[in-house]
């Protein structure tokens, strides 16, 4: 009896340490200091399969000939890479990436665009955030020279992150032509300027829909975080290896004539 209460406390203490390293360690992060980018390869430089790792694409009109996202090689604004949004029908079209940051913070967004035969009609080539109609200064037409574009966010109570997009058009704004983005940058910083275009995050605008996944049950809404799958797809590993580990353990003590 003792052998196993002892089996069983094993069991659980290997499956509360997995728990452990999938859902604590990860949230374990040393906050960003102010001033640092923590955009994830900001200028293209790294790569897999041709595409800049750690970035995707979305495009608002779902036909393959509607928009290309490529990566390039040559006269960057830093380094050798960047990236090209072509839309070939008018279109909204975007790199994106998830960033991470810290509630009631202020973060400078700021890129380097250039663009050819963008129409001037629309919005043009800008950074944004997703859900948000407040973008940088687009830039249109054609030029061969990089220009800078910069905007702020301010991140509400419990917001946690938020989605950067680098756009050729925008919401209810279709355009077409060319649109490079390079050295992008987000990071903390501690007031805003003067005059500068501040845009306003808050967990009631966002939360709901970015970060969480909302269900009615006989009457009741039922808030769920977004990857609550992850969760018992987890525990349910777990909970089959400390079983296995149990089964383990009393078929080798029967195999050497020890009784659990």
């Amino acid at each position: 009896m003792r052998k196993r209460r002892f089996c069983v406390l094993a069991a659980a203490l290997i499956s509360l340490l997995i728990l452990l390293l999938i859902f604590v360690l990860p949230s374990w992060r040393k906050p960003p200091e102010i001033g640092e980018n923590i955009v994830k390869n900001p200028s293209f430089e790294k790569e897999r399969k041709g595409k800049p790792t750690a970035w995707e694409v979305e495009s608002w009109a779902k036909a393959p000939e509607a928009a290309r996202h490529t990566l390039e090689e040559g006269k960057a604004f830093r380094g050798t890479k960047f990236v090209m949004i072509e839309n070939l029908i008018a279109n909204h079209a975007a790199f994106t990436q998830l960033i991470r940051v810290e509630e009631n913070s202020i973060y400078k967004i700021y890129g380097w665009i250039k663009t050819e035969n963008v129409g001037r009609d629309n919005k043009g080539a800008n950074i944004g955030i997703e859900g948000k109609m407040d973008n940088s200064k687009d830039i249109r037409g054609s030029n061969g020279k990089w220009k800078p574009v910069e905007l702020y966010a301010r991140t509400g109570e419990d917001v946690i992150s938020f989605k950067l997009m680098l756009n050729l058009g925008g919401y209810a704004s279709l355009n077409t032509g060319k649109a490079f983005f390079d050295e992008i940058v987000v990071k903390e910083v501690e007031n805003v300027p003067g005059g500068a275009h501040v845009v306003s995050i808050n967990w009631e605008e966002k939360g709901r829909n970015s970060f969480q996944s909302t269900f009615s049950i006989m009457g009741y809404e039922i808030t769920l975080p977004k990857d609550i799958w992850k969760f018992f797809l987890s525990a349910a590993f777990v909970i089959i290896a400390g079983i296995l580990f149990f089964i383990y353990v009393r078929r080798h003590s029967t195999q050497t004539g020890r009784t659990l």
